[in-house]
């Protein structure tokens, strides 16, 4: 939970530095840091009460999604903009792909 509250503080900060500057690399740090914020929350929920569902979704944020979106943002700040953008559609197409597929995935719940 920890982490959790952690991740969830510094996307707060990045989210703001994404306001003032309107930069991608920042948009995509967010929301990578909102989904560590959820996968951390999720995993500890899954531990204390035990529910398959709060562990599905420590798995689709944390360990499917934030990694690529953590990688993506890192593209974007080295990468020209327009590669950036691009590679942001991809990612984003491709997660949404990954979740419903894991989600629609017969697991019991």
């Amino acid at each position: 939970m920890v982490v959790g509250l952690i991740s969830l503080v510094f996307g707060f900060m990045v989210t703001g530095q994404y306001r003032k500057r309107h930069k991608l690399h920042q948009l995509v740090w967010s929301i990578a840091l909102y989904m560590s914020a959820i996968g951390s929350f999720s995993y500890g929920l899954s531990i204390i009460s035990q529910s398959p569902l709060y562990f599905h979704l420590y798995y689709i944020f944390g360990g499917l999604l934030m990694a690529a979106w953590l990688g993506l943002g890192s593209i974007t700040l080295v990468f020209p903009q327009s590669v950036g953008k691009s590679l942001t559609w991809v990612i984003a197409v491709i997660s949404v792909i990954g979740a419903g597929m894991y989600a629609t995935t017969p697991s019991g719940i």
